[in-house]
């Protein structure tokens, strides 16, 4: 009977065990528990699910806990967990929790070719099982979220943890071949900081997670690296110091860091006061103290609507009326200031002259004035001469021009304001003021600094003759020195003995071997003065012989020109329009009240007195200043 009785409840155990696959759970049971459940209660169920006690309605909606339609062994054990006080709270239903949130550190990324990115994502719940997968082969990813670039293209990385997910674009690009800072070499103050910026060569990409910045030096330069692709050298130290930046397949650059002193002192280029026009600009600059440094500078105006001013250059731009302070700004707060006057733009202009007279040599100060209550800087004044070979601008300062007289003609000289008002002046040139005396042996000594001092400044000296190089005149060299040490401009001439048109090269290369290289300011002259060449010689071959000299001369880095008498250039044998064509100099020896032809050098003497030099002298005028290195 035992036995049978133990089959039966094995049976029941087994169908309760069955049933309780489609029951309620624990918790929902208990939530239909009584207050006066006892022992007893757990007896009947027991009964109840090994048949002793047959099932009714009643029992079945009293006992049946887990709502499975019968009364099992597993609504007893309930009973009896209570009953027993083993079991007095509901217990808390344990189930999976749910992911709400999935974040990524970047969502769209550029890398180089064979380049590595940590791709990481975050979810609201704690040790989520995170996935990775790559939509192409030009990209791979690890389990842990390592991106690889393999080759150039664009893929999608999808991240899936608890049924979320995210995305993450990749572009890849070529690596790079070249890097290159926005600095290389810099100069700084010990207290300042620099942001240096990495650039790759076009077309090419290094992430900015992946480049290494070091300082060689940390005691002159530390290094921080930052955001993005910059980083930021700060001046620690007095010294040198190298950064460097590397990239993951290991390109370099270098920024080459000389730090001093920082500068406690400043001043500005304008000084402490500077008019401008309205429209103008203005360029301001800065000076730090001897032996230390500040590369930053900060400008700033005190009224932006007055002046505007670049904050890094300096550059500043009048707007209307009124008074402004610029200041400049080092990064250890020491600064220069400049009181900036703003008056109105001019609405006329003029010189003090409308027309002049000079003669070549002459230098004259042209000056401009404005209407009353306007300005014009001189900065601004755009000064332009429309014959530069005849009227030369020297200078400019405040409101004035230097012209200087070049050579005969007609030049006009223009003034224009930066509001685009203007005036001119008309200047003709006839004559000279520029004398010149050329000398050889026969002058024997010569005082060079008395005739400096005498305003003779210029000097042409012999060379020598002929087409032997032992024929240097036996003063060359000395006067060639003495000439130089007291300041006279130094042409030279040669005299000629051939009498056949290749002649002339050799006679150019004796010349040029007795001048050895030596710097001159005017030209190397041919001197066409022997007689059995003039009256044997024929116009072509002659002409010839002094084109030959003056090519050669020429090819050797010096200017060339031609010295004979009027009526050579005028007549037989020499063509002058030949030589003027080729632009050779063109100096004219006739002793008369003035030259017949038009010449750079006109020799009016051969009989002429001056201070320093014993006895008589060549003397000449000057009529083309641009010969004249």
């Amino acid at each position: 009977m035992k036995k049978a009785v133990s089959i039966i409840i094995a049976c029941y155990l087994l169908c309760a065990s069955i049933f309780s696959a489609n029951a309620l759970s624990e918790n929902e049971i208990y939530q239909k528990r009584t207050s006066d459940l006892t022992i007893q209660d757990a007896t009947i169920t027991q009964k109840i699910s090994t048949g002793l006690i047959a099932i009714t309605d009643e029992l079945l909606k009293k006992y049946d806990y887990n709502s499975d339609g019968v009364i099992s062994i597993l609504d007893t054990t309930i009973i009896q967990k209570y009953a027993a006080g083993i079991k007095r709270e509901i217990p808390t239903e344990q189930t999976e929790p749910t992911a709400t949130k999935l974040e990524l550190n970047t969502y769209d990324i550029i890398l180089g070719i064979g380049e590595k990115f940590k791709l990481s994502a975050k979810c609201d719940v704690g040790n989520a099982k995170i996935e990775f997968e790559s939509s192409s082969e030009c990209v791979s990813v690890s389990n842990d979220g390592i991106i690889t670039a393999n080759s150039k293209g664009t893929a999608v990385i999808t991240v899936k943890a608890n049924g979320l997910s995210k995305q993450c674009n990749v572009s890849v690009w070529n690596a790079p071949t070249k890097v290159n800072l926005n600095y290389s070499n810099m100069t700084i103050g010990s207290e300042e900081q620099v942001t240096l910026k990495e650039v790759t060569d076009y077309g090419t990409y290094a992430h900015s997670d992946n480049l290494k910045w070091t300082s060689d030096n940390q005691n002159v330069i530390t290094i921080t690296k930052s955001n993005d692709n910059v980083a930021t050298a700060k001046a620690v130290g007095i010294g040198e110091a190298t950064v460097k930046i590397t990239l993951y397949n290991g390109i370099q650059a270098t920024c080459h860091f000389n730090v001093k002193l920082m500068s406690d002192s400043l001043t500005l280029n304008a000084g402490s006061n500077l008019n401008l026009g309205v429209g103008e600009q203005y360029d301001f600059n800065s000076y730090v103290s001897q032996n230390t440094a500040a590369y930053f500078r900060d400008y700033s105006s005190s009224d932006e609507s007055v002046l505007s001013i670049n904050k890094a250059g300096g550059l500043c731009t009048a707007l209307k009326t009124g008074t402004v302070t610029v200041f400049c700004t080092l990064q250890n707060g020491v600064y220069a200031t400049c009181t900036v006057t703003v008056m109105d733009s001019p609405s006329q202009i003029s010189l003090n002259k409308e027309e002049l007279n000079l003669k070549v040599g002459d230098v004259y100060d042209l000056k401009e004035h404005t209407n009353s209550g306007s300005w014009a800087s001189p900065n601004t004044l755009i000064w332009q001469s429309s014959n530069n070979d005849v009227i030369k601008i020297m200078m400019t300062a405040d409101n004035k021009c230097t012209v200087k007289a070049m050579s005969e003609g007609t030049s006009i000289i223009t003034v224009t304001t930066g509001n685009g008002k203007s005036a001119s002046c008309k200047i003709s040139i006839n004559g000279s003021n520029v004398k010149c005396i050329d000398v050889s042996t026969w002058q024997g000594n010569i005082n060079f600094d008395k005739l400096k001092e005498n305003g003779y400044d210029y000097v042409i000296i012999r060379a020598g003759y002929g087409r032997e190089t032992y024929q240097k005149d036996d003063m060359f060299e000395a006067n060639y020195r003495k000439a130089k040490a007291a300041g006279l401009k130094i042409g030279v001439y040669w005299f000629s003995y051939a009498t056949y048109a290749d002649e002339g090269f050799d006679e150019a290369n004796a010349c040029l071997y007795c001048l050895d290289k030596k710097e001159l300011d005017m030209p190397v002259y041919y001197d066409l003065e022997y007689a059995p060449a003039i009256y044997n010689m024929n116009t072509s071959n002659y002409t010839q012989m002094a084109v030959n000299f003056c090519k050669s001369i020429e090819r050797a880095g010096y200017k060339a020109g031609i010295y004979t008498s009027a009526s050579v250039w005028k007549g037989y044998p020499l063509q002058y329009k030949v030589i003027k064509n080729c632009g050779y100099g063109i100096w004219n020896a006739e002793w008369s009240e003035y030259s017949s032809i038009d010449c750079d050098i006109w020799q009016f003497s051969d009989k002429y007195y001056v201070n320093g030099i014993n006895g008589y002298v060549d003397c000449s005028y000057i009529y083309n200043l641009n010969i004249v290195n």
